[in-house]
């Protein structure tokens, strides 16, 4: 008789562990403290992936620049879908000032950007010379055009833009 009841008794616990909803009563201690392990060091290097991103990440920058006593502004640095697919410029004279949309041309891909370093003035040229940045780690899969629009505060009777590319111009708009 006690037999049976013993016989009884381990087939009700087993039935009873195998009913659970929750997993980890089925899981032996070692597993889910290796488990456990593995979700803290995921975490770990998602914090410090975002810790060194933000770090690394350029500071926003004032929009009027003074370079070689030529003010000028940073109007937009949107991406413009009537840009030409090769790159160039096109500029408006206005009052006092001259207003220059520089074009990169169609890119693949996105991370393609443009940032104006500085802008001078010498016989009668004005000359703005761009960086051209190249997209680094995982970028969009879709055509872009990288486009900035800076407003310089001076006319100029003929423009150069200088940078990786070969900037040449499409138009000159009218006012």
């Amino acid at each position: 008789m006690k037999e049976k009841s013993i016989h009884y008794l381990i087939k009700y616990y087993q039935r009873k562990k195998s009913n659970s909803a929750l997993f980890w009563y089925n899981v032996d201690g070692d597993i889910m403290k290796k488990v456990f392990i593995g979700i803290l060091v995921i975490l770990c290097v998602v914090v410090l992936g975002l810790i060194i991103a933000t770090l690394t990440k350029e500071k926003d920058k004032p929009s009027t620049y003074n370079s070689n006593n030529i003010k000028f502004d940073i109007v937009t640095t949107e991406t413009d879908l009537s840009c030409m697919s090769t790159p160039g410029y096109s500029y408006l004279e206005k009052d006092d000032s001259t207003i220059i949309k520089i074009c990169r041309g169609t890119k693949p891909t996105g991370g393609y950007e443009l940032d104006v370093k500085k802008v001078e003035y010498k016989d009668d040229t004005l000359y703005v010379y761009v960086k051209d940045s190249n997209p680094r780690g995982v970028v969009t899969q879709a055509l872009t055009d990288p486009t900035i629009t800076i407003k310089v505060h001076q006319k100029a009777k003929k423009i150069v833009i200088k940078g990786n590319e070969d900037y040449k111009e499409y138009k000159k708009e009218q006012s």
